[in-house]
């Protein structure tokens, strides 16, 4: 077996050193991790009344990604299509990752799907969904006697 050094690796960023490795096995295997493929960032976390996720989604429209909640499941998924070079435009760079992506949340306790709500501001998509009544926290009174 032959070692690869990683030549863009950043020794005190382990993302980018993620991110590095996850490129050159895409180079060596290609096949469905292509180098098109990417996963928008994502946030998720609770509060006393709800779990919530915000995705870092720049640039897109509200017909260019799909949310679904059921069962306890949050289905986040889209598309971010790459723009076509015009005439006369020459790309010097290129970092920005394109194509298809889907994420898929689990909670545990579940949440009221049909209370779900959405928005999207400065590209970032913020889903809210809120806890079941039995799974919220309840503060306990104590009787003194």
């Amino acid at each position: 077996m032959t070692m690869v050094r990683l030549q863009n690796a950043r020794r005190n960023d382990p993302v980018a050193m993620v991110r590095d490795l996850e490129e050159h096995l895409n180079r060596v295997f290609g096949g469905a991790a292509s180098s098109d493929a990417w996963t928008p960032a994502v946030e998720v976390f609770e509060t006393d009344d709800a779990y919530v996720v915000e995705a870092d989604l720049p640039g897109f429209t509200k017909e260019a990604f799909q949310i679904e909640a059921e069962d306890g499941q949050l289905l986040l998924s889209g598309e971010r299509k790459r723009e076509e070079a015009g005439k006369g435009r020459r790309v010097h760079r290129a970092e920005r990752r394109f194509g298809k992506f889907e994420r898929r949340f689990r909670f545990p306790r579940g949440f009221q799907a049909d209370s779900v709500t959405a928005e999207y501001v400065d590209g970032v998509l913020r889903v809210t969904l809120p806890k079941r009544e039995e799974d919220k926290p309840r503060t306990i009174d104590v009787k003194f006697g």
